[in-house]
């Protein structure tokens, strides 16, 4: 499948005249809980030719492509950078990937570097307990539900708890941050049931929702909801990647 992504990558490349800087897995494949007939997320940075952020009209600052089971966007590395600036989830995700299709002259590396800083942990927790919170809203009103649902409230859930204990942007692998509630058993347990019969279901395969874990997952919601707010935000210094990318227009010269 790596060589069917690499084409379809540099078939990118081609259509759009860009640079590919990065590129990597996201979604459920990299999170670690995908169904045998998941998509595979391939998530990328680009630049234009350096000219192009010299013109009065902004280059195409996103690219979506699909071919079958590749679902495929991309982001101008200025976009990065503003998101970045603004403590936006997706970045630490991507850079954190334990599936990298590609990575130029240790981009990804320098790329940390330069946005970690940046990072507000108060910001992230309320993100991701927001996409829980609307989860939970639209899916969890009967008393079946797709089984990938629960993860996908449960991975944003502990993922703000690994942000309140650690203040560091949280991994996007989901093993990392079960770690967590190692000593909830009974909760683990049921997590543990839960990720075997999803590495063998389909994207469409429902369960019974556990009063348990859902108990236990509003619970800590409300706490990791009092955390976040009471968190003060952090300052940060623009020149440090306004630097950063001078110095990437710089290398594409």
């Amino acid at each position: 499948m790596n060589q069917t992504i690499d084409t379809f990558l540099q078939q990118v490349i081609s259509d759009h005249n860009i640079q590919l800087l990065y590129a990597c897995e996201s979604g459920s494949r990299a999170w670690g809980f995908h169904s045998p007939d998941s998509d595979y997320d391939v998530r990328f940075v680009f630049m234009h030719p350096s000219n192009a952020y010299l013109s009065i009209f902004e280059p195409q600052d996103s690219i979506t492509c699909m071919d079958g089971l590749l679902d495929g966007s991309g982001w101008d590395l200025l976009k990065v950078l503003r998101l970045a600036a603004k403590s936006n989830v997706s970045i630490f995700e991507w850079l954190q990937s334990p599936v990298i299709y590609h990575n130029t002259n240790e981009f990804r590396e320098k790329l940390w570097k330069a946005v970690l800083p940046y990072f507000q942990p108060k910001t992230a927790m309320h993100h991701y307990l927001g996409i829980a919170s609307s989860t939970l809203h639209r899916n969890f009103k009967k008393e079946d539900v797709l089984l990938k649902k629960y993860f996908y409230v449960l991975r944003p859930v502990f993922a703000a708890r690994f942000i309140a204990i650690t203040q560091q942007p949280a991994p996007m692998e989901f093993a990392q941050l079960v770690r967590f509630y190692e000593d909830e058993i009974e909760i683990e347990n049921i997590i543990k049931d839960l990720l075997e019969q999803k590495a063998i279901a389909s994207e469409g395969q429902t369960v019974k929702r556990n009063k348990q874990l859902d108990n236990f997952i509003e619970q800590e919601m409300n706490q990791l909801l009092t955390i976040a707010k009471s968190m003060p935000r952090t300052s940060f210094d623009r020149e440090g990647i306004d630097h950063f990318y001078r110095s990437m227009l710089q290398i594409e010269r």
